[in-house]
């Protein structure tokens, strides 16, 4: 399809599939779409929106691979989406990882001046068992 069509005909063809699941609500399967078409912005604009439904689900492997394949530009637009791929790595107890991922979700949002108030209860949610742990004899 490609010597037929160009790339620019393929990445056509891969977002017209990401509009079909889209349109539907089949976000996991318009992800790969999404990143095929390099339509950066709109998968990091779908892992923001849903990617607690993902955690939820339990779907955290799905959610980690999209988020680690998006450039840097589309995570600084979309923090929200970073923070959940933090929130991935707190579940699996990753801390270490996880707290400057969130940091550095906090500071993209910051510098968009968008509301930081989720990420920062995130955060607070993130650090608050570790804390409360950190100086625990028991």
């Amino acid at each position: 399809l490609r010597a037929e069509v160009g790339r620019a005909g393929v990445a056509g063809e891969h977002s017209t599939i990401a509009r079909y699941f889209l349109e539907r609500g089949s976000w996991e399967q318009a992800m790969p779409h999404l990143l095929a078409a390099e339509e950066f912005d709109r998968a990091a604009t779908v892992v923001a929106e849903q990617g607690p439904d993902w955690i939820g689900s339990g779907a955290l492997a799905s959610l980690s691979s999209f988020v680690d394949s998006l450039p840097d530009a589309s995570l600084a637009a979309h923090p929200r989406a970073l923070a959940h791929r933090a929130e991935v790595m707190r579940l699996r107890g990753d801390y270490e990882a996880a707290e400057p991922m969130l940091r550095r979700a906090a500071a993209f949002s910051e510098r968009r001046s968008s509301p930081r108030r989720s990420i920062t209860l995130t955060f607070c949610r993130f650090t608050t068992p570790a804390t409360s742990t950190a100086g625990s004899t028991s």
